[in-house]
């Protein structure tokens, strides 16, 4: 499988939010905000039984948001879009790659100190006079 597509944009992922979405629905009760933890906590338990398709979509969803885009996993909130591109069949076209990328310089941006001499651009290059950066 190719997660890391790079010719697809995001905005051609378009769906019908009237729609429930049959995973949020069946497993999670309600249309409502998921975090990655309800997910992990359902993907633990197998949740799905014997339903083998459904458990290649927790499987798919589990693989994107804890090593693609390898995210907090109290606070962080899956977005709707995500089950609807797994439940579709979607999932293997989108641009998870400029997701992690956007996450990672997100990340960056909160990390690292500097002192107004250092910029970290939208392709995540530093500019500026590089003396020093630390992590915090």
């Amino acid at each position: 499988m190719h997660f890391f597509r790079l010719l697809n944009n995001e905005k051609d992922f378009v769906f019908n939010t009237e729609e429930p979405n049959k995973i949020i629905l069946q497993y999670f009760g309600v249309e409502k905000a998921i975090t990655k933890s309800q997910l992990v906590e359902k993907f633990a338990n197998k949740v799905w039984g014997d339903n083998d398709d459904d458990a290649v979509k927790f499987a798919i969803l589990f693989y994107i948001h804890s090593f693609i885009l390898s995210e907090e996993p109290t606070t962080t909130v899956i977005d709707r879009k995500d089950f609807d591109l797994v439940e579709l069949g979607k999932y293997i076209d989108y641009p998870w790659s400029k997701n992690a990328f956007d996450l990672l310089i997100l990340h960056l941006h909160t990390k690292i100190k500097h002192d107004g001499k250092y910029l970290i651009t939208s392709l995540g290059y530093l500019t500026g006079r590089q003396k020093k950066i630390s992590l915090v």
